[in-house]
């Protein structure tokens, strides 16, 4: 997600433009899947309920960072569409490290 942002980012032609917004876009819905699989996982009686928390959980706080994000930078879209794609790569190197499943 993070690579394809910057592309989206620095890219002057249309074609890749929109190519790198397509991979942006799949890429980012691609890790809502991953967040409801470890929910479901973690309460494994009670699924429906796990998916609709995290997905709650996780709209109400991109919601909440994105207003406050959009409030500090205003409308200043490449530097904001390039400072989320430097924090998910950022964030996709230190996750696998930091990240221990346990075994229920």
């Amino acid at each position: 997600m993070g690579i394809s942002g910057i592309f989206m980012v620095s890219i002057n032609s249309e074609i890749f433009r929109i190519i790198s917004f397509s991979a942006f876009d799949a890429f980012g819905f691609l890790t809502m899947s991953a967040n409801l699989v470890e929910a479901q996982f973690l309460m494994p009686k009670n699924k429906s309920f796990a998916s609709s928390v995290s997905m709650g959980f996780a709209w109400a706080i991109g919601n909440f960072v994105s207003s406050g994000y959009s409030a500090v930078f205003g409308n200043k879209v490449g530097f904001v569409l390039f400072s989320v794609s430097v924090f998910s790569i950022f964030l996709g190197i230190i996750y696998p490290l930091m990240y221990k499943r346990k075994s229920i």
